[in-house]
């Protein structure tokens, strides 16, 4: 893949990122920030935030803690949007 394609294809992803992420609602997720194809979500505890990492990764997607609240999702530059409906579709099972 052409470099320009590439970056390309990262803006584009990085808009459908966005904005499902502006319309996420899922419990114990009082926050969300995203930057490129990054997703931060601020939990409401330390509970939901180990909560929420075991759940998406049983959904198969990649996430790390990032301190007692965060969960961070920091995929490569090949997400695209496929990658990304999975990340949300895990989100909304979320309870």
């Amino acid at each position: 893949m052409q470099e320009g394609q590439l970056l390309d294809k990262v803006g584009q992803v990085s808009r459908v990122v966005a904005q499902k992420a502006a319309a996420l609602k899922v419990p114990g997720v009082a926050a969300t920030r995203t930057s490129g194809t990054s997703v931060w979500l601020e939990t409401d505890s330390a509970a939901t935030a180990s909560k929420l990492v075991a759940h998406l990764r049983d959904h198969g997607v990649l996430v790390q803690r990032n301190g007692e609240t965060c969960v961070t999702a920091r995929p490569t530059l090949l997400f695209g949007e496929s990658q990304a409906s999975e990340l949300f579709s895990a989100l909304s099972k979320f309870q």
